[in-house]
């Protein structure tokens, strides 16, 4: 027997023996949750299964349903499908899954952790208006992956979901996301392209892209925050930070290389600890809304030339530019020393030399006796406008 349908109605109740254990069944068609259930309690042999279809009555898939049936290439999902349980589909030939939106529209569907995880040959996803959760690990090893669609249901892209999808080349975050969990696109050697959605919570677990070779990510207009290690050791080459971002945390991007220039908007009020540290940055622009600048926040940028600091900071953490050893040209707007005595802020300050307008009343900056520059307001602007125009042209690329 190579093609079995299990219809509404179907039980194994009242046989004594599997009924299916030697059938080498090659099609599956089940009807409904109770069917389904029926025959797994069989145990039996997956080993020349290639084609499944759940009718739209079947709810859920149990747990490890079909783990590791060495020929399944095919599964359809009917429109009632809620849940899809862990390892139900691990480490199976599959090359497409598509789940359909539901009708009526019910967002209710949840992939389960590790649902499709080492499914090598998979190549394509798409989730329909149903699907509101992807588990933790649900994709993780799906190393021939190129293409994921997700609907506007989704809310929650949970840790490792993607984990090292060394294929997948760009993927576009819906609005409806609020959490992206900590390494969920982690290890996509080929990531390239990320749009974040206008969203308020993305990012709520750091690490969510490290060590993926991102390049260039659009964010929302809606996105309050960029969490701890978001984008530590990615290939990011651009980036651009709306006005509604609010915070970057530690070490953010940390270890890009690539990321050459940034503004960061006025809406931002400190940059924490280590978040450029050992990155590629060459110029930068802060906004004049920033009253802080973290403990080896730009550490190690080794190709970082000139930095402009607006007035508004107040407050330089130690080792701030560190081991900066091309930084010679320090614009600040300020009339304070923002830098207490006992920071160690540059690597060798007296090759560099800070321009302070003429009202600045301190003999040091960040406790070192640096040679100064002291300008009008003018001079100063026009100072800045020749060194801003490389960054600036450089921007708009």
């Amino acid at each position: 027997m190579k093609s079995l349908t299990l219809n509404n109605g179907f039980s194994t109740e009242g046989y004594h023996e599997k009924i299916f254990k030697d059938c080498k069944i090659e099609s599956l068609t089940v009807k409904n949750n109770a069917a389904l259930n029926s025959y797994l309690n069989e145990a039996p042999s997956t080993s020349v299964l290639k084609t499944v279809v759940f009718g739209d009555s079947v709810t859920s898939i149990p747990y490890s349903a079909f783990s590791s049936s060495r020929y399944l290439t095919s599964v359809t999902f009917g429109s009632e499908i809620e849940s899809i349980g862990s390892y139900a589909f691990e480490r199976c030939p599959l090359t497409m899954v598509v789940i359909p939106d539901s009708h009526p529209f019910i967002a209710r569907t949840t992939v389960g952790p590790s649902a499709f995880e080492s499914c090598e040959k998979l190549t394509f996803v798409s989730l329909g208006d149903s699907v509101t959760t992807i588990g933790a690990d649900a994709f993780r090893g799906c190393s021939s992956l190129r293409t994921v669609l997700f609907a506007n249901s989704l809310t929650s892209i949970e840790g490792g979901a993607f984990y090292r999808c060394s294929s997948l080349e760009s993927v576009v975050i819906p609005s409806s996301v609020n959490t992206l969990g900590n390494g969920a696109f982690e290890s996509c050697e080929k990531l390239s392209m990320v749009t974040l959605g206008s969203n308020s919570a993305v990012g709520s677990y750091k690490t969510a892209f490290s060590t993926a070779y991102i390049k260039n990510v659009i964010l929302g207009n809606k996105v309050t925050a960029i969490y701890s290690n978001s984008f530590e050791v990615t290939s990011l080459e651009t980036i651009l930070i709306p006005n509604s971002v609010t915070s970057i945390g530690s070490r953010a991007f940390s270890t890009c290389y690539s990321l050459r220039s940034l503004t960061i908007p006025p809406s931002v009020t400190s940059i924490s600890d280590s978040t450029f540290a050992n990155s590629g940055i060459t110029s930068i622009i802060i906004g004049d809304s920033v009253t802080s600048i973290g403990e080896s926040a730009f550490y190690g940028c080794d190709e970082l030339t000139s930095i402009i600091i607006p007035h508004s900071v107040s407050s330089i953490g130690n080792k701030a530019f560190y081991d900066c050893r091309k930084l010679t040209n320090v614009f600040y707007f300020g009339s304070e020393d923002p830098g207490s005595s006992s920071s160690d802020v540059f690597y060798n300050p007296s090759s560099i030399q800070v321009t302070v307008p003429e009202n600045y009343e301190d003999n040091y900056f960040c406790g070192k006796q640096i040679r100064f520059s002291l300008s009008s307001g003018s001079h100063l602007a026009i100072s800045l406008l020749v060194w801003l125009l490389p960054a600036v042209f450089l921007f708009f690329m």
